[in-house]
């Protein structure tokens, strides 16, 4: 499902977005795929801005039904080579390297998630300051 919300132009290096955005599907794709799911199996990706402390940002979330990350591992999710998947499925390597295109940008990636009830993951880039 798509919810599509303005954002303006972000100043961004678009191929480095794409590998963020794929890690993230790739991981949501998973999740859903998971043997532990019983309802109806949806990706959402929301796009809006959002005002905080720090400034305004350009928001794209990807929500997902999946059975939800155990918050005992959701301080681990950016840790290199750490992952919940079968080996030879995944490195490990997927958030992680996401989390440093972001930083780079000088944006933030958020999880959100649920045991149960699906994961959020909110990628956060800044909006250009309009000059007055």
């Amino acid at each position: 499902m798509r919810l599509y919300g303005y954002i303006p132009e972000l100043k961004v290096q678009p191929g480095r977005l794409i590998q963020v955005f794929t890690n993230i599907l790739s991981n949501a794709i998973d999740a859903i795929q998971s043997k532990e799911i019983r309802h109806e199996e949806t990706i959402t990706i929301k796009t809006f801005c959002q005002k905080r402390e720090a400034g305004s940002y350009g928001v794209i979330e990807f929500c997902d039904t999946g059975p939800g990350i155990p918050e005992a591992i959701q301080g681990k999710l950016f840790d290199p080579f750490f992952t919940t998947k079968d080996v030879g499925k995944g490195t490990g390597l997927g958030l992680s390297i996401s989390l440093g295109i972001i930083q780079d940008h000088n944006g933030l990636i958020e999880i959100n998630s649920t045991t149960g009830n699906g994961t959020t993951v909110s990628v956060l880039l800044p909006l250009e300051k309009e000059s007055s």
